[in-house]
């Protein structure tokens, strides 16, 4: 057998993080299903906010939980800048340890309820990426890739048989449920962030906006709210809008994107056309032309891919493979222009969206 010598051997840390990558997502899945940090960031500042393994396991529905389990899952998540870990004795005892949250478990992983307002949650989004269903394509890539790029609805429908977007025939399942919410949660964060630095909406002008493909409003309420002279139109199809709340400032349009788009002087359209092929995007963007008025706008939110392999777009090649597990894919700066201009709008201009590394705002004017 060949020697290896140390040099060689450090090639196993990265090896490493590769084959177990998965493993800490599903961890951390386990503590957010059983609301441990909802459970931690309810203790006050009489423990100093955090608590002990048996006052957590107390707040458990279970009689009998595996604590000794559950112990070590805290252990190994505050190596992951989930908890924070505390010895309140130097006897090693597990049930001698405290736990409390990072900021970063305190923002993103406490739950946005009745009684907790945390906007920038993601814990929805978070069960949504690592839901059984999301995830089972994922195990089925290499037979999408031997198909070839004629395969309609991508990975996710050789597995599920329905893909994505689309209606799902199981419409009340919990993926489906999981699916809203979760695109409901990123979308408040993006949008917190967007209505915060775009300044295209000047004071007082009043516009009618329409929101394609919005879902239930959450994107075109955050921007009504913080503009209360536009008159907001959420536009999706009409098994979606059937369910939609009421909400001030906002109508509800039903319809398809794909056939028309309801007239208004600004169109936004976030995260939606990188769920479709080159053809699906110019057609869309076609009818979003269509339903402008002169000089009227089109705002889109979407990845620009880089040119070449970077570590500092990894989230953005990630969710350009994701993307395509349903069918479509993300674009570099080029393949946008291209479909712009092919749509008819121009000059296209591109920022990106602040804190969002993965996102950009791409805004053209109608030709």
């Amino acid at each position: 057998m060949e020697d290896h010598g140390p040099q060689d051997l450090q090639l196993m840390s990265p090896m490493r993080d590769l084959i177990f990558s998965p493993i800490p997502a599903l961890f951390l899945k386990s503590v957010v299903l059983l609301k441990v940090p909802d459970i931690i960031a309810t203790a006050g500042p009489e423990s100093s906010y955090t608590l002990s393994l048996t006052e957590i396991a107390a707040r458990l529905p279970s009689q009998s939980p595996h604590l000794d389990y559950l112990s070590r899952i805290l252990r190994y998540l505050s190596t992951q800048g989930i908890f924070i870990e505390s010895e309140t004795t130097s006897t090693g005892n597990p049930f001698d340890f405290r736990y409390g949250l990072t900021d970063t478990a305190k923002m993103f992983f406490v739950s946005e309820g009745e009684n907790n307002e945390n906007p920038f949650s993601l814990v929805p989004f978070f069960l949504m990426i690592n839901h059984e269903t999301s995830m089972a394509p994922l195990h089925h890539i290499h037979e999408y890739v031997l198909q070839g790029p004629g395969v309609a609805g991508g990975a996710f429908k050789i597995v599920h048989s329905w893909s994505i977007p689309g209606k799902s025939p199981y419409e009340e399942n919990l993926h489906t449920r999981s699916l809203m919410k979760g695109c409901q949660s990123f979308t408040n964060v993006i949008m917190r962030l967007f209505v915060g630095c775009y300044k295209g909406f000047k004071p007082g002008e009043k516009l009618r906006v329409v929101d394609v493909g919005g879902g239930h409003g959450a994107a075109i309420a955050r921007i009504v709210e913080a503009h209360p002279h536009i008159h907001g139109i959420n536009f999706d199809l009409p098994h979606v809008i059937e369910t939609a709340p009421l909400i001030s400032g906002v109508e509800h349009v039903r319809g398809d994107m794909f056939e028309s788009i309801p007239s208004a002087d600004v169109v936004f359209i976030k995260q939606v056309l990188h769920h479709w092929d080159d053809d699906g995007c110019v057609k869309i963007l076609e009818n979003c032309h269509k339903a402008l008025g002169d000089n009227g706008r089109v705002i889109v939110v979407e990845a620009v891919m880089c040119e070449k392999a970077s570590p500092s777009h990894e989230v953005r090649m990630i969710f350009d493979l994701l993307a395509e597990m349903g069918g479509g894919k993300d674009r570099n700066e080029q393949q946008w222009r291209r479909l712009f201009e092919k749509s008819g709008f121009s000059p296209l201009k591109i920022a990106e969206l602040p804190m969002i590394s993965s996102l950009n705002i791409l805004e053209a004017t109608k030709a």
